[in-house]
């Protein structure tokens, strides 16, 4: 960063001698300083500042789950899709597999997993629920849910929530919502 702020005050020294020459004496371009401390050319230093970024303890701690919405998948598989509807091949029953992922910076424990199935004109809800036992920040897990109920011909809705966990934050991400049909 030091090098880039360096190589910038020298452009800009470059820009005002290039300017005078064609006769324009106020030709400048806006100040820039990434680093005012000098210390930073150290390498020790450098290193520990970079220690200190890397750190958990001294970042603020963040919690929270989503469900990765483009990693579902259906058995039986996805055909196609019509309007707001997936499509999947007939079968007796369904299985669906989703990737959780933890995006705080602390490893979470007991994820609570869910899934709702919705079918039209069954009044009847099915819900099914799973346990992550541990996921790690930034790390993916595969959730899945199988001995579903198949409806051939019905319209249906999946819901799946993970979370939420303690002191979470941000729920936007916590919920996605599937509408599919199994051919007849």
């Amino acid at each position: 960063m030091y090098m880039s702020d360096e190589l910038y005050k020298y452009f800009q020294d470059e820009l005002k001698v290039a300017g005078e020459k064609l006769g324009i004496s106020n030709l400048t371009i806006i100040d820039s300083s990434v680093l005012q401390d000098k210390n930073l050319l150290n390498t020790t230093n450098v290193s520990n500042l970079i220690a200190d970024f890397k750190s958990v303890t001294n970042l603020q701690v963040r919690r929270g789950v989503a469900v990765i919405s483009q990693s579902i998948n259906f058995d039986p598989k996805l055909l196609n899709e019509q309007d707001e509807y997936l499509i999947i091949k007939k079968g007796s029953k369904i299985s669906i597999s989703i990737n959780i992922q933890n995006q705080g910076n602390v490893t979470e424990k007991d994820v609570p997993v869910k899934l709702t199935y919705k079918v039209e004109d069954v009044s009847k809800s099915e819900e099914k629920t799973q346990s992550i036992d541990t996921i790690n920040p930034s790390e993916q897990k595969t959730v899945t849910f199988s001995d579903i109920t198949a409806y051939p011909g019905k319209k249906c809705e999946i819901k799946i929530e993970a979370g939420p966990v303690p002191d979470e934050v941000l729920f936007t991400n916590n919920t996605e919502v599937y509408k599919f049909m199994m051919e007849k």
